[in-house]
């Protein structure tokens, strides 16, 4: 009645400023084994697979394109050089996933779209390389972020004259009628503030 286990591969991804110092196991860099040094017998010593997100080239060895798409998100996180060639290419990755990895391709582009401002226009230059199905799904997307941003803004903006309005006296049932937020919202901001 044994049940097997799942392998499990240790992978560290590096995308800091500095250079990472190699390390031989997890267990040189496991919190308080310096302290302790007896107890570094117990621990397991496993290699482990190592990726420092510096360079593109790094990452294009990489062959799962789940992974390698990924890895290109973090690179875009941390301010790669040229985000354009970067999107591009994590666009054309996207194009080539399989359809089992479509949560990959909504992710990444809510990603990249939180990460980096781009417009609606630039969006639709990439999105003319990829395959219809896929532009469609990017251009439906784009869309539905491009709006529910414009709502965010409203929401806020209703918020702040809210807060404006109090701060001057006004009474919260005049600020509801002029902002077009609920009473109770009004309470809680008054709260916040």
């Amino acid at each position: 009645n044994k049940k097997e286990l799942t392998p499990i591969i240790p992978v560290i991804f590096y995308h800091g400023e500095k250079r990472w110092e190699t390390v031989k196991s997890l267990a040189d860099i496991t919190r308080g084994i310096k302290e302790y040094p007896e107890l570094k017998e117990y621990l397991p010593l496993f290699k482990h697979i190592f990726y420092e997100l510096g360079e593109l080239e790094e990452i294009e060895e990489v062959e799962n394109l789940g992974l390698k798409v990924f890895l290109l998100s973090l690179l875009l996180a941390r301010g790669f050089k040229n985000p354009e060639l970067l999107l591009k290419t994590i666009f054309l990755y996207l194009d080539n996933i399989p359809g089992d990895y479509e949560y990959l391709f909504v992710a990444t582009t809510i990603y990249v779209f939180n990460k980096i401002d781009i417009d609606l226009e630039k969006l639709m230059e990439y999105a003319r390389e990829l395959r219809l199905e896929r532009r469609e799904d990017l251009m439906t997307l784009a869309e539905r972020l491009r709006r529910e941003g414009i709502e965010k803004g409203i929401e806020k903006g209703k918020e702040e004259a809210a807060i404006n309005a109090l701060k001057e006296g006004l009474d919260v049932k005049l600020i509801a009628k002029f902002t077009g937020l609920s009473v109770e919202r009004i309470e809680e901001i008054k709260k916040e503030a």
